[in-house]
């Protein structure tokens, strides 16, 4: 990979201080592995921020990170159970390490997004450099 986890973080924080949302910001600091544009990313994962539109459901880094899988993992049909395995195994351990998956319920428990953008980053990160392509 083109960035390290600390730069990728960084470009990060200064999405975010330009107004991108949580989801925005963690597909756009890919854009080396993914090969997408920023602006396509931005525009892809515009209404993913505060929990899928303000509705403070999934959490956009999640659901960003759900993206980014498909962008990099999916081929064909074949590779989507694939796909899933690896996002169920994520989110479980997004849970259990922040309380909750839910933008709303994480937000309540004080959880600050860039703290979450900054470990979706570090996490996608460390799978894409493991290999954990799961396909």
């Amino acid at each position: 990979m083109k960035y390290s986890i600390a730069e990728r973080q960084k470009r990060a924080e200064e999405l975010r201080s330009q107004g991108y949302n949580c989801a925005q910001c963690v597909m756009m600091v890919f854009d080396d592995v993914t090969g997408l544009d920023e602006s396509i990313a931005a525009r892809m994962l515009a209404g993913f921020g505060s929990g899928m539109g303000q509705a403070k459901e999934v959490c956009g880094t999640l659901a960003a990170a759900t993206a980014l899988r498909g962008v990099l993992y999916y081929k064909s049909p074949a590779d989507k159970i694939n796909v899933y395995k690896a996002n169920t195994a994520f989110n479980d351990a997004f849970e259990e390490r922040n309380g909750s998956t839910r933008c709303g319920e994480l937000k309540r428990g004080g959880k600050p997004c860039l703290q979450l953008i900054k470990y979706v980053i570090e996490m996608m990160a460390l799978e894409i450099e493991d290999g954990k392509q799961h396909n």
